[in-house]
């Protein structure tokens, strides 16, 4: 069975790769070779790396003989989830899935440990030589190519592809549940997983689609908030059959202060979602896959608000810091004096250090973000939340004329006029005028678990 299962996958990644100029295959491949400086399984450092070709394969050979791990199965369930995440943090996971799927998880697959699950000797000595013919013949071409990270890589998601057909094929199971699936190889393995009669579902993050999933072929969509459905409708390169209405997986953290009590916020307050961009870019930790440059973006935000405070000085700020502004002292020191150097003279303060985000939406009237979840996590739970996305900065988010382009401020003719509106407004009148209340965690939940065919 993995001999056939071998031949099947690689046919499969060359047609991708190579071979097909138009369709799912050719979609796949964009995605393989189009992603690569969000090549989240490679160090920023190894991606310039000429012997990169080499690392990998090394890396490959050693994850084979290395530690072994107990395949994750389970007494009841009929789905096996597949997953990044190591095998000892999936508790979580599965308890979202099972939650919004309604059926249970028999079998979890993470990626970085498959060839560490009870492989014998036979099936060892096979992905030896695979593993070696692919990375001598890569190497070179990794050596002396600009796209040496998109060659490199193939070597985990081949051997990774096979090894979860091969388990879950040897398991008995149909239904396959993806997570994290903005990993470049997400939509060949619908493709690979689809031609063995498995049916396919995948679980986005709350996130928009078009931040890393803009291209997204799948049998069935876990929809985390409302915006991803009038995704779906918009972006033609978004092709799923069905979608099953679900709930934003962190939302378990937050539900049992928020899901049936409402605290008055503290009016006076503008809050600031950061992202912590400046910092991450400092670090070389940044996200430059959103084509966005986010620490200018928001910059230019923090420059807007100071505007605004000047102008209504009975309003202050509230800066909401990302974990990455707060995690060592020295990070902090950074991070205030990051504030200072931009907010100056005017009225701000921070978030309490120890107080998560999500844990402290009644800290501000209405909060601004550039792209963050947190934004949507405040919708849910009723909380005022606006966007700042200016015109052209970030061309697929938000759709124009959608929900969330309502409330994108970085569009508004006045940034001043707009938010002090939005600050007057109590909050029933603010999702009843920017016809949100579909966001709201009661509407949310009434429709989770339901399922919905979408028209061809």
């Amino acid at each position: 069975m993995l001999l056939k299962i071998t031949f099947s996958v690689y046919r499969q990644y060359f047609k991708a790769m190579f071979f097909n100029k138009k369709g799912d295959y050719f979609l796949a491949g964009e995605c393989l070779k189009g992603k690569l400086n969000g090549a989240y399984r490679l160090l920023e450092s190894d991606k310039t790396l000429r012997p990169l070709g080499f690392k990998v394969l090394k890396r490959s050979l050693l994850r084979l003989f290395g530690k072994q791990y107990a395949l994750p199965t389970y007494d009841e369930g009929d789905m096996v989830l597949i997953d990044e995440a190591p095998s000892d943090n999936n508790k979580n996971r599965i308890d979202f899935i099972e939650r919004v799927l309604k059926r249970k998880v028999k079998l979890y697959l993470a990626k970085e440990e498959l060839m560490g699950y009870g492989l014998g000797f036979a099936a060892k000595t096979w992905l030896f030589f695979c593993i070696l013919l692919h990375g001598l013949l890569l190497i070179p071409i990794c050596f002396f190519s600009k796209n040496r990270v998109f060659y490199a890589l193939t070597i985990y998601f081949a051997i990774e592809s096979i090894l979860g057909l091969y388990f879950v094929k040897k398991a008995g199971l149909k239904t396959v549940v993806f997570s994290n699936i903005y990993s470049q190889d997400s939509n060949i393995n619908y493709l690979i997983f689809s031609k063995q009669n498995c049916h396919v579902i995948k679980n986005p993050s709350e996130d928009a689609l078009a931040f890393d999933n803009s291209i997204l072929l799948s049998d069935e969509l876990i929809i985390c908030n409302p915006y991803q459905i009038e995704e779906i409708k918009i972006n033609k390169d978004i092709k799923v059959k069905s979608i099953v209405h679900g709930l934003p997986e962190q939302i378990g953290n937050y539900e049992s202060k928020y899901g049936s009590d409402f605290y008055p916020v503290k009016q006076a307050f503008v809050g600031y979602y950061s992202s912590g961009s400046w910092l991450r870019k400092q670090q070389s930790r940044y996200y430059f896959h959103l084509n966005i440059d986010c620490a200018y973006q928001e910059e230019l935000l923090l420059l807007d608000l100071k505007n605004f405070v000047k102008t209504y000085p009975q309003y202050s700020i509230k800066i909401f810091q990302h974990p990455v502004e707060k995690d060592s002292k020295k990070n902090i020191d950074l991070t205030n004096s990051y504030f200072d150097s931009i907010l100056g003279e005017v009225g701000y303060s921070l978030n309490e250090k120890d107080k998560h985000t999500c844990l402290s939406f009644e800290e501000c009237n209405t909060a601004i973000s550039l792209l963050s979840g947190s934004s949507l996590y405040r919708l849910n739970f009723g909380y005022k939340s606006l966007f700042y996305v200016p015109e052209g900065s970030f061309p697929t988010f938000p759709y124009t004329s959608t929900s969330l382009d309502r409330i994108n401020i970085g569009k508004k003719e006045s940034f001043n006029t707009f938010l002090k509106t939005q600050m007057e407004m109590d909050e029933q009148s603010f999702f009843d005028v920017h016809e949100l209340n579909q966001y709201k965690y009661n509407n949310i939940c009434k429709k989770a678990g339901q399922s919905e065919l979408l028209e061809a």
